[in-house]
């Protein structure tokens, strides 16, 4: 770092002083975010906003006096619920995803969906930039779409030996073929 000496205590240029600054308030943010998203899963889960007199979490989170958009909250807490409730069994340390923040989480929220490993895409998300972090998730999708290919292939032959080319399960091997090419289109 370039920074100037004055009697002893080294000076930082300006924008070390305010990129610390932005890092700080990014922190604070993150753990805004955080218990907003914990906040507003007890709203919805447990139906609160009736007893303060709206009929929907829609109709609540619009008031004026808070002002969100549904679909925003809604991805909000797709991924906070993706992370910090149960992932294939493990339950997430909050502090964690305070570290590796809501945006990053988002963006790994269909890879932790789709059964991916959790500790490799969190471990992904906390060591790699927003794109960087995207493009990594490319190359996971991949293998997760590999495994899935290779399960129902495995699934399809163990039950395709079993169904002749007349039966009427025939058209069912072709609907579920159709169906693991559309869902690797949507994976990918």
């Amino acid at each position: 770092m370039a920074g100037l000496v004055r009697n002893a205590v080294v000076v930082l240029p300006r924008a070390y002083q305010v990129h610390g600054q932005v890092m700080q308030a990014l922190r604070v943010m993150n753990g805004a975010w955080l218990v907003l998203a914990k906040l507003l899963v007890e709203v919805r889960s447990e139906r609160l906003y009736q007893d303060l007199g709206y009929d929907s979490f829609d109709e609540y989170l619009a008031t004026p006096e808070l002002g969100l958009d549904g679909r925003t909250v809604r991805r909000w807490l797709a991924a906070y619920e993706a992370t910090v409730h149960l992932v294939n069994g493990a339950v997430i340390d909050e502090e964690r995803l305070l570290a590796i923040g809501s945006t990053k989480l988002e963006a790994v929220r269909p890879l932790l969906d789709a059964g991916a490993d959790p500790e490799e895409v969190l471990s992904r998300a906390e060591a790699l930039s927003v794109r960087d972090l995207k493009l990594s998730m490319r190359e996971l999708r991949g293998e997760v779409i590999d495994e899935l290919r290779e399960e129902l292939a495995e699934a399809l032959f163990r039950f395709g030996s079993r169904v002749r080319r007349g039966d009427a399960l025939g058209p069912l091997l072709a609907e579920l073929e159709d169906w693991a090419s559309r869902r690797k289109e949507q994976v990918s």
